[in-house]
């Protein structure tokens, strides 16, 4: 895929399921390889997000979504 291709989703699914099993993130490695540098500044993008515009009360609600390898895989990246 050219680098400059927009990629269009039909729905909130595709969006995820996209992000869950993309392997080529355009790194400047062989392809194939993870652009970890990319994806952990989107993480941060998301994550300031979610501080700034929900509340408590939701933020205890979100935790529920996150698996419990996937919580203790973000732990463990932030040790």
């Amino acid at each position: 895929m050219d680098f400059k291709e927009k990629i269009t989703f039909t729905s909130f699914e595709d969006l995820e399921n996209h992000l869950k099993n993309c392997i080529h993130w355009y790194s400047t490695e062989n392809v194939g390889q993870f652009d970890t540098v990319g994806i952990t500044i989107l993480l941060n993008a998301l994550v300031e997000n979610l501080r700034k515009n929900t509340s408590d009360t939701t933020s205890k609600d979100l935790k529920t979504i996150l698996s419990q390898e996937n919580r203790n895989y973000l732990l463990n990246m932030l040790e």
